[in-house]
Formats: C-alpha cells, structure tokens, sequence
C-alpha cells in the first residue's frame, strides 16, 4: 500500500494497481477507503488521478489549467511506484 497523500493511495493485487479514495463520515470517524478504479500499469493510475484533480477543479483560465496540469506532473514524478512502471 502506497499513501500519495491524505486522501488518495495506491494499492495493488497481481494483475493490477487499484487507486483508492478516502472518505470520511460526517461524525469525524476514522473513514474508509473506496476504489476509484483498477489499472493494469502505473502510468493509467497516473493518468487517471491527473484526470480526475483536473476534472474536480473549477479551473476556467486555460493557463491556469495549464499550470495545475504541470503541478500534477512534477506530483506524480515524486510519487513511490513512479520508478516501477
């Protein structure tokens, strides 16, 4: 299991690395960790979680999209299993 941060981790079985969410309870509980999505290389999760920053954000301004798009980049090249792909 890798933790990417306090809301997303990385966690894998023999066929694939399964992207997982966090999701805490309205009372403050410990929360619980749900699939986002099951991919077969390192580089699809990547894709994925660049996608779906850039889809959550109200980013209008192509520059700044543009800027958030390289932030995510340079978060992925630090990220654990980036050197496994």
């Amino acid at each position: 299991m890798h933790q990417i941060n306090e809301t997303y981790r990385i966690a894998q079985d023999n066929l694939n690395y399964i992207l997982q969410k966090k999701s805490t309870s309205r009372k403050g509980g410990a929360g619980t960790w749900h699939t986002i999505g099951y991919y077969q290389t390192i580089k699809q999760l990547y894709n994925a979680l660049i996608e779906l920053h850039i889809r959550g954000s109200s980013l209008c301004d192509l520059e700044a999209l543009n800027r958030k798009v390289e932030g995510l980049h340079s978060m992925v090249e630090k990220m654990p299993l980036h050197k496994n792909k």
